[in-house]
């Protein structure tokens, strides 16, 4: 056993607290770019935008 007590997973959604577990909170993942790109990926915008690219 390695002797972690909690681990994190990043599940790609917003937090929904009528249908969402309260111990599975998603998360947005923010790397290391430009502000205005981390905002949008906050408001889901970026996600909206690259799912029409596709």
């Amino acid at each position: 056993m390695a002797g972690y007590k909690f681990g994190l997973a990043v599940n790609q959604k917003f937090y929904n607290s009528v249908t969402d577990d309260l111990f599975a909170i998603p998360r947005v993942e923010l790397y290391n770019e430009p502000m205005w790109k981390c905002k949008l990926r906050i408001s889901g915008i970026y996600n909206w935008i690259r799912n029409k690219v596709k």
